[in-house]
């Protein structure tokens, strides 16, 4: 007769209680792990992009500040050859590090395409850099600032011009109060020039086109740069243009001028800031986005209409502040709705490769 052992319910139930807790402990730690992790992730890439945002706008103001400071009070009149200086001081030396030291490579572009994309980009980017300077012989930092406003709104325009944006009745609404308040801001500006306006709303419609030809370059044609690359194919583009005004508008006066003195150690220290910021500026858009790079200019023009204030006693009216206000929140609030779109966008992307 054989004998049959047989566990008992309670028997069994109690062997799995005891088993349970450890498991328990063992999953709550991994999950402890894992949202530890991530939060270390989340922390990790708040700091790096609180880092670049730190420099660029450091460096953005030192340049302006020094740009102001070289045009109006040293006696280096001449912002087309500054920027000249800038542009061909840049492509020597990333000539240097691409071709001699092999810190990145070189895009396979022929001079057809070069001259299709590159070259377009460059004249743009020349005029824009031209009268943006130009424009520090007549305005104050403070009110060039306050212009700056305008940027979304231009880019807003081309975009939709060049069917990369989407036309919508709240943006262009949006865009307008923008421009009233800088119109406020304008009214109430103590020096205003009407030669220095021309030229800063000019550069701000330059640059929103060169803007619009690179987003174009990248997501249409597929061509993406990073930060070296960028300045190596762009800054000869930019020096080419710039050569021409040079020749024929700025060399003649300044082989007139008597008292002009070329202090060369200034010089080399400007386009070695300058050439720091255009790093800075494609390290930004490629380490976080477009959108904080807009962000962080807000808040950088804010610093830089006070530092003018101090530095070179430029002084700031009423009217100034309230329609730099007005601007200010517009420019804020179509910040705000991009990034709900763009979050929007990602959610469908999220939800399409889901199902």
């Amino acid at each position: 007769m054989r004998s049959v052992l047989v566990q008992s319910p309670t028997e069994g139930a109690a062997s799995s209680d005891k088993a349970s807790p450890s498991v328990f402990r063992q999953d709550s730690s991994a999950n402890g792990v894992k949202t530890q992790q991530r939060e270390n992730s989340i922390a990790r890439s708040c700091m790096r992009a609180y880092f670049f945002v730190a420099v660029w706008m450091s460096i953005s103001m030192a340049v302006i500040m020094f740009n102001k400071w070289i045009l109006a009070y040293s006696g280096f009149g001449y912002p087309v050859a500054l920027t000249m200086w800038h542009m061909v001081f840049c492509t020597s030396v990333v000539t240097v590090l691409v071709r001699v030291f092999k810190v990145t490579t070189r895009l396979k572009m022929t001079k057809r395409e070069y001259m299709r994309r590159v070259m377009p980009i460059g004249f743009f980017y020349a005029a824009s850099l031209w009268l943006s300077n130009s424009a520090y012989l007549h305005l104050s930092v403070s009110f060039i600032q306050m212009t700056k406003a305008l940027m979304p709104g231009l880019v807003y325009i081309v975009g939709v011009f060049c069917r990369m944006e989407k036309f919508s009745v709240s943006t262009s609404m949006n865009m307008i109060i923008i421009a009233i308040g800088v119109a406020i801001a304008a009214y109430g500006e103590l020096n205003f020039d009407t030669l220095g306006v021309t030229q800063q709303l000019s550069a701000l419609l330059f640059e929103a086109v060169r803007l619009m030809l690179v987003q174009i370059l990248i997501t249409r044609q597929g061509m993406a740069m990073n930060p070296l690359q960028s300045l190596y194919y762009v800054s000869p583009a930019c020096a080419f243009f710039l050569f021409f005004p040079l020749i024929f508008v700025e060399y003649p006066a300044m082989m007139a001028d008597a008292a002009l003195v070329f202090d060369w150690n200034m010089l080399i220290f400007n386009a070695l800031c300058a050439f720091a910021l255009n790093l800075a500026v494609f390290l930004l858009i490629g380490k976080t986005s477009a959108l904080t790079m807009n962000i962080a200019g807000v808040i950088k023009d804010w610093m830089l209409i006070f530092a003018s204030q101090h530095f070179f006693g430029n002084k700031v009216t009423f009217l100034n502040y309230v329609g730099y206000v007005i601007a200010f929140l517009s420019v804020f609030l179509y910040n705000i709705n991009k990034l709900r779109e763009k979050k929007r966008e990602q959610a469908k992307k999220a939800g399409g490769g889901g199902a």
